[in-house]
């Protein structure tokens, strides 16, 4: 009986291809897939412009390149370069920052969902809550390198960005806490603050 059936077993197996018989793969469960979060678009030029109180006053503006490293499907990790001019004056001595360089790394948490392929395109009518749903928490570490002074004040960022996982036009608003020197021991007293908004594209 054994052999009897390891016959049929066997027929089954190996003829059964050979005449068009083949299993329905559309049934077979397969195992989850882990699909790779990323953003479609990973590049951004945009335009930054504020204004900043304390140690230092004046408005102060920049041109940056900001690029997406690494994206997950909350989080989202992107550096930033630029070079600008500010017109900020030391309270004191009156000095002007004059052209700057801002270097940071950012980190957007996010709560928009994925799929395979990348991010879910949401069909929502209703234009505000597509604008709140692609809306991240943007927080920033750097610093701003001053070519007149040769010095790097550190900064702390916090704002609003809407960056589509489609590109497009992006914007940030959002608020810097800077300190002028790290090396004193009252350095703490040499912080400054302002609210910058930035306007560009990401493609």
């Amino acid at each position: 009986m054994k052999k009897l059936l390891f016959i049929l077993y066997f027929c089954v197996l190996v003829l059964s291809p050979m005449f068009g018989f083949e299993p329905d793969s559309s049934n077979v469960s397969l195992l989850p897939v882990r699909f790779k979060f990323y953003y479609e678009n990973s590049h951004t030029i945009y335009t930054e412009s504020g204004y900043w109180w304390g140690n230092y006053k004046g408005a102060h503006a920049t041109i940056n390149y900001d690029g997406i490293v690494r994206s997950f499907q909350y989080l989202i990790v992107s550096l930033r370069i630029g070079a600008g001019y500010s017109f900020a004056e030391q309270k004191d001595s009156l000095l002007r920052q004059r052209v700057i360089f801002p270097m940071a790394v950012h980190f957007q948490l996010t709560k928009i969902n994925t799929q395979a392929g990348g991010f879910r395109r949401y069909n929502i009518r209703n234009v505000f809550q597509k604008i709140i749903m692609k809306t991240n928490l943007d927080i920033g570490f750097g610093g701003y390198n001053f070519a007149d002074k040769q010095n790097i004040s550190p900064f702390l960022s916090l704002g609003f960005r809407h960056q589509s996982p489609e590109g497009g036009f992006m914007y940030r608003l959002g608020g810097n806490l800077l300190l002028d020197n790290i090396v004193r021991k009252q350095s703490f007293q040499t912080a400054y603050y302002g609210i910058n908004l930035s306007l560009g594209w990401t493609f």
